[in-house]
């Protein structure tokens, strides 16, 4: 196969699945049409832009906060290990989203999978610390 020919196939690609976005084919609906996951049609529409590419990250997202702080905690994450990464909550709109540090970023993405998982943590905090507390006001053993 010609260099020729694989760039003709891909932009037929990208092609198809603009017009499949046009008649309102979602992402994920794309994706199972042609066997790949969301993220990925997603990358066939942009023509091949990861995230990472410095033209896609000034024209999509909203500006990185200018004192390189994540939008959660406001630590400054310290590369190489963390950096600020970008959050979306939806394929559809990647637009939408926050800056964050690696390690929030680990705890949005658990938040948005199990939205109860903050409250029921909170609560069994609290429940330990009031039944501590109860504890060293009687002068009681906590645990036996």
């Amino acid at each position: 196969m010609s260099r020729l020919s694989t760039i003709v196939g891909k932009e037929l690609r990208r092609r198809n699945v603009a017009k499949l976005k046009e008649l309102g084919y979602t992402y994920k609906a794309i994706g199972s049409i042609y066997g790949v996951s969301d993220a990925t049609a997603y990358y066939w529409l942009c023509g091949g832009r990861r995230s990472s590419d410095k033209h896609r990250n000034k024209t999509y997202f909203r500006p990185k906060p200018p004192d390189g702080r994540c939008e959660v905690c406001g630590r400054v994450p310290v590369p190489p290990k963390h950096v600020l990464q970008h959050h979306h909550w939806d394929h559809e709109k990647p637009n939408v989203g926050i800056w964050v540090c690696s390690t929030c970023h680990f705890m949005v993405e658990l938040l948005d999978k199990e939205p109860g998982l903050a409250k029921k943590y909170l609560d069994l905090k609290r429940s330990i610390i009031r039944n501590y507390e109860r504890h060293m006001k009687n002068k009681e053993p906590m645990y036996d």
